[in-house]
């Protein structure tokens, strides 16, 4: 299992969270995609939202390289970033507003760590 980083240079995640709560701090709205896809020529990004297949090939690639790929998608991040917060005591209630989730019944499935595992572990 990866663990995040308390260094938010070395983690993603921990990288986009310090972001936003700058822009939070400064009162700054976020008004662009985060994930953008490349132009067609590849110099520059588009103002648009990356497709999840695109997603899911850029994270693939680097898990893969670094021989640490065991199947995850994008949506595996969704479930174990839940998890985590929910473990340092983020609410159910922020959770569900903050991942877009409008039943508790579903959050808890996403939070539940026993479903999703890999038989034998």
């Amino acid at each position: 299992m990866v663990h995040p980083s308390q260094e938010p240079a070395a983690c993603p995640l921990g990288a986009l969270s310090l972001y936003m709560g700058v822009c939070r701090t400064l009162d700054m709205p976020v008004r662009c995609y985060v994930f953008r896809p490349f132009t067609r020529v590849g110099r520059s990004y588009r103002e648009a939202p990356l497709s999840t297949e695109a997603l899911e090939h850029r994270l693939d690639m680097p898990l893969k390289a670094a021989g640490l790929y065991g199947g995850e998608t994008v949506h595996s991040f969704r479930r174990g970033s839940l998890q985590r917060a929910l473990r340092t005591g983020v609410s159910e209630a922020d959770l569900m507003r903050l991942s877009h989730i409008r039943s508790i019944a579903t959050l808890r499935r996403y939070v539940d760590p026993t479903r999703h595992q890999a038989s034998g572990e």
